[in-house]
Parts: C-alpha cells; sequence; structure tokens
C-alpha cells in the first residue's frame, strides 16, 4: 500500500536542545497509529511538525524528509493547504473567540455555504456526533469560551471532523473529560474513523484507549522512535523493557539465558532464580518482564508437584485496592545489591481478585511468605 505520509531522518531542534532524533514512520491509509512514551519524550512536537505548527515556535529547526503524497511539506506546499489537509485536535481546546454555532458553521461558511437551514443541519449533526448537542443547543449564540474544558473539546472535535481532512491528528483529546464522557466520546470517534479513509495519528496516556482505538503503535523515547509495530504485539509480545514498561508491565529484572541452554532457561539474577520461557535468543537478553496478574499464589503442595518456575517469596505487604488485591514481595533468594534494591528489580508485584486471594487466605493462611508460580509462555525476555 502507498504511503500517505513518510517521515525518514527527521531531526528538531530548539536552539541546541536536540528534540527529535532521527525519525523515521511510514503512515499508510486506513491505519491509526499511537505514539506512546512517557511526558516529554516528543510526541505532541512531532504532532506539531506535521501540520507546521512548529513554525511558530522561535528558534525551531527541522531537517529530514518529511512527505505529505509525496510532496515535501517544508518545500513549496502551501502551509494554509497542508493545516486544512491535516487536521489536529490539541491536548487543550482551542475554541475560536465567537460562538458556539459559529465554531461549527465559519469552515462551511469559508467553502460557500450560506443556506441558513443547510448551516443549522451541518451544526446539529456535528454537536450531536461529538456528545454535547443536547447541553449546547439552547445556548449556541452564547461564546465558546464560557464553556468548560471537556466541552470546548468536543466542539473541537466536532470542529475537526467537519472539515474532512486527509489525515487527522489527535494530541491526548479526552484529556480534559471525565470517565463517563470519554467513554461516550471514544465510542464516537471509534466510529469516524471507521468511515475516515486516510491514516490518523493518536498520542493518549490512556493504555485502555490506545487498546482500544489504535491498530499499530510507535514507541518514543527521548525523542527517539522504534519501529511502527501492531498493538497486539506492543502489549503480548514487546521486545524492549521500555516498551513493556508503557504496556503497563510492572515487573522487570535483569536476566541472562543460562549455559547450555536446552529448555529455553534463562537465570533471573535480581531474583536468584532460574525460569523456563519461550523464544528466547542468545545475547539479545537483558531483562525479564512479568505482568502483575500472570504471576500469582499456588500452595506448597502444588509447588512441590510443579516446581518449574515455582519460587518461595516473603510477603512485604498487602494492599487492598478498588477491585483487586495487590500483594507485593521479595523472592527468597533476591539480589540485594544498591541496584537491584534502587530499581526494585528484586521486588515482585502481584494482583489478584479480591476474591481468589480471600479464598487462598481462608485455605492456605500465608503469614510470612507464600509461593509464585509463572507460565513460561508468561515470561517476557526483553532487550
Amino acid at each position: 500500500m502507498e504511503n500517505k505520509f513518510t517521515i525518514k531522518d527527521m531531526n528538531l531542534y530548539y536552539g541546541s536542545f536536540h528534540a527529535l532524533k532521527g525519525v523515521n514512520l511510514n503512515l499508510p491509509a486506513n491505519e491509526v497509529t499511537a505514539f506512546i512514551g512517557p511526558s516529554g519524550c516528543g510526541k505532541s512536537t512531532l504532532l506539531r511538525s506535521l501540520n507546521r505548527m512548529n513554525d511558530l515556535v522561535e528558534g525551531c529547526k527541522i531537517t529530514g524528509d518529511i512527505r505529505l503524497d509525496n510532496e515535501d511539506i517544508y518545500g513549496s506546499m502551501d502551509i494554509n493547504l497542508l493545516r486544512k489537509r491535516v487536521g489536529m485536535v490539541f491536548q487543550k481546546a482551542n475554541p475560536f473567540p465567537m460562538s458556539i454555532y459559529d465554531n461549527i458553521a465559519y469552515g462551511p461558511r469559508t467553502h460557500g455555504i450560506r443556506s441558513k437551514s443547510k448551516l443549522n443541519e451541518i451544526v446539529e449533526k456535528s454537536l450531536r456526533d461529538a456528545a454535547i448537542w443536547d447541553e449546547v443547543k439552547d445556548r449556541l449564540n452564547k461564546s465558546a469560551l464560557g464553556m468548560s474544558g471537556g466541552q470546548q473539546q468536543r466542539v473541537a472535535l466536532a470542529r475537526i471532523f467537519l472539515s474532512e481532512p486527509d489525515i487527522l491528528m489527535l494530541d491526548e483529546p479526552f484529556s480534559a473529560l471525565d470517565e463517563y464522557l470519554r467513554w461516550n466520546l471514544e465510542q464516537e470517534l471509534l466510529e469516524v474513523l471507521r468511515q475516515f479513509s486516510g491514516p490518523a495519528l493518536f498520542v493518549s496516556h490512556s493504555r485502555d484507549e490506545i487498546y482500544r482505538i489504535c491498530g499499530k503503535a510507535c514507541v518514543m523515547d527521548q525523542g527517539t522512535s522504534s519501529p511502527v509495530i501492531s498493538v497486539r504485539q506492543l502489549f503480548e509480545a514487546p521486545e524492549s523493557k521500555a516498551a513493556a514498561v508503557l504496556s503497563g508491565c510492572k515487573n522487570f529484572a535483569r536476566a541472562q539465558l543460562a549455559e547450555a541452554d536446552v529448555k529455553k532457561t534463562v537465570y533471573v539474577r535480581d531474583w536468584g532464580e532460574y525460569l523456563t520461557c519461550t523464544g528466547t535468543k542468545a545475547g539479545e537478553i537483558c531483562y525479564v518482564g512479568v505482568r502483575s496478574h500472570y504471576i500469582y499464589p499456588v500452595s506448597e503442595t502444588e509447588a512441590k508437584t510443579h516446581p518449574d518456575n515455582t519460587f518461595r517469596c516473603r510477603i512485604e505487604k498487602v494492599i487492598d485496592d478498588v477491585f483487586s488485591t495487590v500483594i507485593m514481595v521479595m523472592p527468597e533468594h533476591a539480589e540485594q545489591s544498591e541496584e537491584s534494591c534502587r530499581n526494585h528489580f528484586n521486588r515482585i508485584r502481584v494482583e489478584t481478585t479480591k476474591e481468589f486471594w480471600r479464598t487462598f487466605c481462608e485455605k492456605e493462611h500465608p503469614q510470612e511468605s507464600l509461593w509464585l508460580h509463572v507460565d513460561p509462555a508468561d515470561v517476557m525476555v526483553l532487550r
């Protein structure tokens, strides 16, 4: 499939600060790609570069090749046409300083629509699509600047969908909304994206939103980009510790491939244990990662019957969460070095349902220690 947007060896500087470093990216049509990474890693900076919003930043310099439909966006392309083709919804809403009605009608008017009945129809449909019509229908002539942050963001979404851009970029569009409205607007966005003919870029700190909305993902870290992978791979088989952290994994420890490896075994030095896993390759292992839901308590009888990937830990803390119980433990043979302790490599977070933990305690009566087991398929080997 021909790429809609291609980025090759892109670098961005704010004065002497190197903010984006060698970014390479291909965006085919009909793909929703997530940019995921810690705060300050360059996600929003990248998006603002693709419709040249960073042109307004003093001292900003961009090198590399960035093309839309094979045309250099930093060459002869008209900047107003670029911003029409590359629609963007920002983390902070930016309504026009005019009425709610005029915020939506502004675009259609610039394209020659003058019929009041047609404009009324467009405004109502757009605001309904953004799940805000019932809230504003009686004050359409009031200033959009008087709305709440969440309402302003939904008007901004209605406005950008109306312009029918070639590419849609959304920089944490739901961050100003409460949980109930986030869910409703997410469902609206999913329907819009199903019908959208171009690629979309989506920045969010919510792993759940990324998993539900996006098909592809690019992990960013300190201004660098990793190759685009499927969202399923990011969550089920991340290749690096950085990607696993962003996918929600809580347990990491330094590891190495065991000598004379036949059963695909790694030695987890911070836990002082050997674990059987899948998919290991010599020379590529730096860490193991285990999700807190996939490592679970077992009885002493089960531990003796199935000793592989089963080890004893000291209970440090039990925490009741809203819908689960978290057990913080330290493996019996854990390393006690400064690095292990500082990075919490020698501690494990176990998360179970409240019912499971209550039943387990009634049956096994764990006091100071318990046995844990992890299936080989749930041990992630990471760079």
